[in-house]
């Protein structure tokens, strides 16, 4: 059966029987017009509506009968060319995972234009294109699985929305895929169940993302090349984790949240991390489970990076490289692993935290008047920190804790090194090679060692080693006018002190 109708009038109105594959065509020139099919029950329906002017409504209604493998489903193609149209379609596929899909496909072009799209079913596809100069919005809502929404946007203050999945837990493979070019749009996509994905990608000034998915092993990829703009990712896991790669370029003032839970999830990779680019960046990431990882370079001035992780084999990896940059985290459990690397500029913050066993950190910052801050709670913790300029501070404390190691180098001019460690078998090693450096280092427990190599002029060292057993070794050389102060009180205490150069001083107090 086929119907086509070139009208002119304010309703087209096309009911099709069912059983039957069908096919409508309806044209409409001028305003206020309503185009209605509806083609329910059959092996396959076509609509195909144009209307051009404004105010105009379509609306496209197709459900297939329970047809056997191999079966063709539905088509609806809805071109607009107006302000303030608007169109919906309806498409139930009734059918089994080999069919072919249900296909929606809606372009608008002018301004003030709303597309509405909901698929039920496997295999559907949703295509939404609005030209229009503002205001555009795009809603589809597709439950079941392999389905894919596609929307494209151009102009200012354009929204956005994707809802897939349904609850169940399956492998759902559903994608979606949204492009917004304009100031001040819109994006949101919710996906649950597992095996989905999503990429979103906006060009303008002071725009949005949220980005929710619920399942395992889905995949949220994100490019907002935007002024003033905000991005916010949950991902909500079992035990297979998903996989957040983010990537802000080319604008200023922008803020990246991302919310992970589960295991194995991750955000970025050693072979493609995500990336901010330019100045006044904040980023706020937090994981909640073991094995979670995030990789990421902040490039430009006054950036800020906090993330939490919480759970055992997590692991950080950050290159800060810009002036003013601050990066603050905490890490509760065991295993867990930060990698920090600020260079090139002055200015900037790392204020870290890990609490738990067997932890680890490496941390270098470049530049002058930098400030590293640095916590471990617990045993069998590792602290490598690294600084290189002048005017710089480093402060370790390894707390409450047993058989801690920290090295700490340190090379410039007119640096402070800082070093507290309570228990009992913990281990120092500092380096500073200028002039005017400090270090100060105090063991509180039994069986600690600390050992301090000092090159250059006017430097000092100060350690305070309380309980027994404990051992200090120090090597001052190759300058004058330095001293060293050490200070063991309890028995079986030893030291010792080489000073190279002129006009040294070093007292021992046992």
């Amino acid at each position: 059966m086929r119907k086509h109708l070139l009208i002119g009038a304010s309703l087209a109105l096309v009911l099709s029987a069912p059983a039957f594959a069908s096919e409508s065509d309806i044209d409409q020139t001028g305003t206020g017009h309503i185009a209605d099919v509806d083609q329910t029950g059959g092996l396959g329906g076509e609509s195909d509506i144009d209307q051009t002017g404004s105010d105009n409504y379509a609306e496209v209604t197709q459900s297939d009968a329970l047809a056997a493998v191999g079966a063709t489903l539905n088509d609806s193609f809805i071109t607009q060319g107006g302000t303030y149209n608007n169109a919906v379609v309806n498409q139930m596929s009734l059918g089994t995972a080999s069919d072919d899909a249900n296909v929606s496909s809606i372009e608008q072009t002018n301004s003030d234009d709303t597309a509405n799209v909901t698929q039920l079913g496997t295999g559907n596809s949703s295509d939404v294109v609005q030209n229009d100069t503002g205001w555009a919005l795009a809603v589809v809502d597709q439950k079941g699985m392999d389905n894919v929404a596609d929307i494209e946007q151009d102009g200012y203050d354009g929204t956005a929305k994707v809802f897939q999945g349904n609850g169940s837990g399956t492998e759902a493979g559903n994608e979606t895929y949204i492009t917004q070019q304009g100031d001040g749009t819109s994006a949101t996509v919710y996906q649950d169940d597992s095996s989905n994905s999503m990429t979103i990608q906006q060009y303008g000034a002071n725009d949005s993302i949220l980005a929710d998915q619920s399942g395992d092993s889905n995949v949220a990829t994100i490019l907002q090349d935007s002024t003033g703009s905000l991005i916010l990712v949950t991902q909500v896991a079992g035990t297979e984790g998903n996989f957040a790669n983010l990537e802000q370029t080319g604008a200023t003032a922008s803020t990246l949240n991302v919310i992970q839970v589960g295991s194995g999830n991750e955000v970025g990779t050693e072979s493609e991390a995500f990336l901010q680019e330019a100045s006044r960046w904040s980023v706020t990431l937090e994981q909640y489970g073991d094995d979670n990882r995030m990789t990421g370079d902040q490039d430009g001035t006054d950036v800020t990076l906090a993330a939490l992780q919480d759970g055992f084999h997590n692991k950080l990896d950050v290159h800060q490289d810009g002036a003013e940059s601050d990066f603050v985290s905490n890490q509760t459990g065991a295993h867990n692993t930060i990698w920090a690397y600020q260079t090139a500029y002055d200015g900037s913050l790392v204020d870290l935290n890990q609490d738990g066993d067997t932890n680890f950190m490496n941390i270098v910052q470049e530049g002058d008047a930098q400030t590293m801050l640095v916590s471990q709670t617990s045993d069998m913790n590792e602290a490598y920190l690294r600084q290189y300029g002048a005017d710089n501070v480093m402060d370790l404390k390894q707390n409450t804790g047993n058989l801690n190691n920290a090295t700490l180098l340190q090379y410039g001019n007119l640096n402070e090194l800082l070093l507290d460690q309570s228990g009992t078998g913990n281990k120092a090693y500092a380096d500073q090679d200028g002039e005017l450096n400090s270090t100060d280092i105090d063991q509180l427990g039994t069986e600690n060692d600390a050992w301090v190599d000092q090159s250059g002029w006017e430097n000092e060292i100060s350690i305070l080693q309380v309980s027994g057993d404990a051992k200090a070794t120090v090597h001052q050389g190759g300058g004058s006018y330095n001293t060293v102060s050490i200070v063991q009180g309890s028995l079986g205490a030893v030291s010792y002190v080489t000073q190279d150069g002129s006009s040294n001083t070093a007292t021992v107090t046992q």
